[in-house]
């Protein structure tokens, strides 16, 4: 499995700055993600940007191709390509709001997880705030940890 890791770009040593944001993200409050304007516009905080950031220099967000490639199973269709992207989207918030789904996961599913709601936010401005209320960031984490402590990847 070390040899598969290495294969993704995995920053071993940058994973336990990674799982620092358990802590994070267990007793967060609004407050600590988002900020508000007086208009109600939003942004997120610098230390929510920080732990997008810290995914992407970890090598925990799968490449998009590579997603797209995964999951449209080698489909020329763009609306097959969309269907099958959307089917995806529903296996993924199925999976990780299973625990016993997500306790088979593996970091192949944790990359792409991160991807797609990384993107998420482009197309729905705010559904960050809405993975962080969910727990959807926290119990990918958590998934992340047990296979970091299990040595499944390294």
């Amino acid at each position: 499995m070390k040899e598969q890791a290495k294969h993704i770009n995995l920053k071993f040593e940058n994973i336990p700055k990674v799982l620092q944001y358990i802590e994070f993200l267990s007793d967060i409050e609004e407050d600590d993600y988002i900020r508000y304007d007086k208009e109600r516009e939003f942004e997120y905080t610098p230390q929510f940007y920080a732990f997008i950031q810290a995914l992407f220099d970890t090598g925990l967000v799968e490449n998009y191709e590579k997603l797209i490639e995964h999951v449209a199973l080698g489909s020329e269709n763009e609306h097959e390509r969309c269907e099958l992207f959307s089917q995806w989207m529903k296996t993924m918030n199925q999976t990780i709001s299973r625990p016993c789904e997500l306790r088979e996961t593996d970091i192949h599913f944790i990359r792409r997880a991160f991807l797609t709601i990384i993107r998420m936010e482009k197309i729905f401005p705010g559904s960050w705030g809405i993975d962080v209320e969910t727990g959807t960031w926290l119990r990918l984490l958590q998934r992340l940890k047990t296979l970091y402590e299990s040595g499944e990847f390294e």
